[in-house]
């Protein structure tokens, strides 16, 4: 779909993209992907956006009004004086920009994108450093630092950034004052309550997923998904050469070097191969998040650290 956005910009926006847009009088807020909201999980996009508008009369305001929205969003926000992009507080729906060659602005998800239609030229020397210090070695993450990209000329919009689609320059914009510390039990209750209801607004709408590897995070997101996981299917991935290593307490999981050694040394228990468990939360049978019916995928957001 193409969307005008006052006289000199257009947005596409491919088919498989979730859009919603709202207008009101001269201002317009347009979201691509998916926003959730933990204080009220029945609320969908739609419901979203035109809250956010109607209650937010300046660009300030609106920006505010997502510190408590979670998902993979991108939005738009435009009215006689502004156009502006932002997106969700990790950056997990990417946005990047640079200038054509008649210094035209283009916006997009993706960099090769733009550097197709303005003709940039990859960037060798950066990414040889970068190979050279191990960044895209086998198994890395692969992500480039920073807001570069692999092109030159071509920025990554970073989380918690906006970008000012009539000048083309990005600038911080949260946080707006010190934040102020809280005790421990505090931040628990108040990142236990987000998840939670994030996990709640995400399984009354879409069909979830969830890759457990017994680790610590895997471990707080099941947690946090208790409430919709009574009655998952569960499948098993074994991956028989990866290695388990475990304590040296763990006399299961340990056995002596040598007959004169006592030195435990971490071997794979015979019936335990590295595994990962993924769970299917069965989607809501009457449309309400408790109550469960048949296999799921998807996820969650907002940042802890950053933003």
């Amino acid at each position: 779909s193409r969307h005008r956005l006052g006289t000199d910009l257009v947005l596409s926006v491919h088919p498989d993209l979730a859009c919603m847009r709202a207008d009101e009088r001269c201002r317009s807020l347009i979201l691509l992907g998916h926003v959730l909201d933990p204080a009220h999980p029945s609320r969908d996009d739609r419901t979203v956006v035109m809250d956010v508008l109607g209650k937010s009369p300046t660009l300030s305001s609106v920006l505010k009004s997502f510190d408590d929205l979670t998902g993979r969003w991108a939005a738009l926000y435009f009215d006689d004086d502004e156009a502006v992009v932002f997106h969700d507080a990790a950056g997990l729906r990417q946005v990047h920009y640079g200038r054509d060659g008649a210094g035209a602005l283009w916006c997009g998800s993706r960099p090769e994108l733009i550097a197709r239609l303005g003709g940039n030229r990859l960037d060798r020397e950066h990414l040889d450093e970068l190979r050279s210090i191990g960044i895209f070695r086998a198994g890395a993450t692969g992500f480039w630092p920073g807001s570069g990209s692999a092109f030159v000329g071509i920025q990554r919009l970073l989380p918690n950034h906006c970008l000012d689609l009539t000048v083309g320059q990005a600038r911080r914009y949260w946080p707006v004052a010190p934040i102020a510390a809280v005790d421990q039990d505090t931040a628990m209750a108040r990142s236990g309550s987000s998840l939670r209801g994030a996990f709640s607004a995400a399984t009354a709408r879409f069909p979830l997923a969830m890759a457990l590897t017994a680790g610590q995070d895997s471990r707080l997101l099941l947690a946090a998904a208790r409430d919709h996981v009574g009655h998952a299917q569960e499948d098993r991935l074994d991956a028989p050469d990866a290695r388990h290593r475990h304590s040296p307490t763990d006399d299961e999981g340990t056995r002596a070097a040598s007959p004169g050694d006592s030195r435990p040394t971490p071997v794979d228990p015979p019936d335990r191969t590295l595994n990962r468990r993924i769970l299917h939360a069965v989607p809501p049978a009457d449309g309400r998040p408790g109550s469960r019916a048949g296999p799921d995928t998807s996820p969650p957001r907002r940042a802890v650290g950053d933003r």
